[in-house]
């Protein structure tokens, strides 16, 4: 009310000086009147100025003067004519002086709430510590009662974070509910501004149709509202919220003035977001880098150490700080291998081609007391701007070079094994029906060793005819009821021949009793069983033989004892076999 009393005497004053001065134009003359316009036009500029819009009723007054001043033929008299236009004259000087003064207070007060926001993102650490002083001055400055900030959070929802009210209003139900809601896009003040990005001004909470808070609203006596976006790079980061406690229309000088400030705090956030992302980086890249179990060693474009990690320290047998700033072919690359890694990384910063770069290979490694050990290193570069750094992960094969040596002997070992023994190994995924074989299995089968795998139909086709059925069932038998299996049957190789096979194997269930895998070995036989049949032939010639054969151990006892035998002797082969050979033959 004060204000509105203070610009009203503000006009008063200025259309009374500015008809004082038409009245003096028309008494004394246009050189005197001029002369006091040009005196007297900053002090009404000044006065005009001290309400937006008073410098043209300033000018209105200056009209109206001169009007009521000249007689009824002034347009007629050349001479009041050229008075009035001295008097429209002095009135746009002192219009525009008015105008050069509020341009100039709105400019001062623009660069204080610049710099107040400024002040306060500089000071604070993260947004929730500078929102309350954000909201605060600028509250203040422009005559809001209270003042919230709307974060977009990740669920894509809006929720309140800083709040400010001036001393002494209650709000405590207005704050409560606002504290307790959130906005989707495009629902209340808040979602308005978020779905649109463009400010919102409600002359009046209590008749806007989209306002859900209007009851909390009333309660504290808050009518005008203005929401403006904080925008950044990647869109609306959230919204200002501004509450007055009477009816506030639209100012769109000052929704500019707020625009303005929502983007600087915008890039403020994004700035915020991207050094803690960035120090969040280099915590969790730390982390890696101390508890990876490879030895991680990083070099600059000199060749120097610039990290060295713990599992460097225990493969290399330095200390961190012995290793940073040292040049890494004379820590850790043999004096052989110095003279070529030197030259790599000078070909490298010449032509940025280098042929190891990204790839993973085996070299030899060198400890602190000298011994020489095989790694396994892989190099990438670290950042594409500026002068290159190198990231190496190498890792100590040592025990897997011994395991591979170990298991290439015993590979041999079975091999052997399996030739002398004439046997070979096998694995079936029930599945797929896949069978891994064993060196010795395709010896046997005659089967191409080029194929790391060969499907249970190839092993059937390597069957003679007459025992793929008896094979086939076997192994259904084994994949249904579980448990070993073992059947001899004939296998026909490429140029013919024929071999027998003694086949064992068992299934391998899963945790469901399921079976998976059936594994066993096949032992080439052929010469046993032609042997045994041999022995069963000349068995059955014996024994059917009429004369007596029979015979006995080197200590003298019967081990076989033909039909010619009982004839002859009159014992059968139960009676004689086991006993003495003196049986039948009296000692001396």
């Amino acid at each position: 009310m004060n204000s509105r009393r203070n610009a009203g005497a503000w006009i008063v004053a200025g259309l009374a000086l500015d008809t004082a001065l038409a009245v003096l134009d028309l008494a004394l003359g246009p050189d005197v009147t001029l002369i006091g316009l040009l005196v007297a036009g900053p002090l009404v500029a000044s006065m005009s100025a001290q309400l937006r819009g008073t410098a043209w009723v300033s000018l209105y007054g200056f009209a109206v003067a001169a009007g009521l001043g000249a007689p009824n033929d002034i347009w007629a008299s050349a001479d009041h004519a050229a008075r009035c236009a001295g008097v429209l004259a002095g009135g746009g000087l002192s219009v525009w002086l008015a105008w050069l003064q509020l341009d100039r207070e709105r400019s001062i007060k623009r660069l204080a709430m610049q710099r107040a926001v400024a002040k306060a993102l500089a000071e604070s650490s993260t947004l929730a510590e500078a929102g309350p002083v954000i909201l605060r001055t600028l509250a203040e400055m422009l005559g809001w009662a209270t003042a919230a900030i709307w974060r977009v959070e990740r669920d894509e929802v809006l929720r309140r974070g800083a709040a400010w009210h001036a001393p002494g209003l209650a709000v405590d139900e207005f704050e409560r509910l606002s504290r307790d809601m959130t906005f989707a896009r495009g629902v209340g003040l808040p979602g308005r501004v978020w779905d649109s990005g463009e400010p919102a001004w409600i002359p009046d909470v209590l008749v806007d149709d989209d306002f859900p808070r209007v009851r909390p609203a009333a309660q504290s006596g808050l009518r005008g509202a203005l929401g403006v976006p904080i925008v950044g790079s990647s869109g609306t980061l959230g919204v200002i919220e501004f509450f007055a406690a009477y009816v506030r229309e639209p100012d769109p000088e000052l929704t500019e003035l707020m625009v303005s400030l929502g983007r600087q705090i915008g890039e403020r956030i994004e700035l915020t977001r991207a050094v803690e992302e960035a120090a969040a980086r280099e915590v969790r890249n730390r982390a890696i880098v101390e508890s990876a179990l490879d030895a991680m060693i990083s070099m600059d474009h000199h060749g120097r150490v610039i990290e060295f990690n713990p599992a460097a320290e225990a493969t290399f047998g330095y200390t961190r700080d012995e290793a940073l700033g040292s040049e890494m072919a004379d820590l850790i690359i043999p004096p052989s291998l110095r003279a070529a890694h030197r030259e790599g990384l000078r070909r490298y910063l010449q032509t940025g081609e280098g042929a190891l770069l990204g790839s993973r290979f085996e070299l030899v490694g060198m400890r602190a007391d000298g011994s020489e050990f095989p790694v396994e290193l892989t190099i990438t570069r670290v950042g594409s701007l500026g002068p290159p750094t190198f990231m190496g992960y190498l890792r100590d094969i040592g025990e897997r070079k011994r395991a591979e040596r170990q298991l290439t002997q015993s590979r041999a070992l079975l091999a052997e094994a399996e030739e002398l023994a004439r046997t070979g190994g096998w694995e079936t995924d029930v599945r797929s029906g896949v069978v891994e074989c064993s060196a010795g299995l395709y010896r046997i089968l005659d089967l191409p060793t080029d194929a790391p795998g060969v499907a249970l139909d190839l092993i059937v086709a390597a069957l003679h005819q007459g025992d793929r059925r008896v094979f086939e069932q076997a192994i259904g038998r084994a994949v249904r009821d579980g448990g070993r299996f073992g059947l001899e049957c004939r296998a026909v190789r490429r140029d013919g021949g024929v071999r027998v096979l003694r086949i064992t194997g068992k299934t391998i269930l899963d945790d469901d009793g399921d079976a998976v895998k059936l594994i066993g070995t096949a032992q080439d036989v052929t010469e046993e069983v032609e042997a045994r049949s041999a022995r069963e032939l000349l068995a059955n010639v014996v024994d059917s033989s009429d004369d007596a054969i029979l015979t006995k151990s080197r200590d003298g006892v019967i081990t076989s004892w033909n039909r010619g035998a009982e004839r002859l002797y009159g014992y059968s082969s139960a009676d004689a076999i086991g006993k003495s050979i003196s049986l039948i033959i009296p000692p001396r």
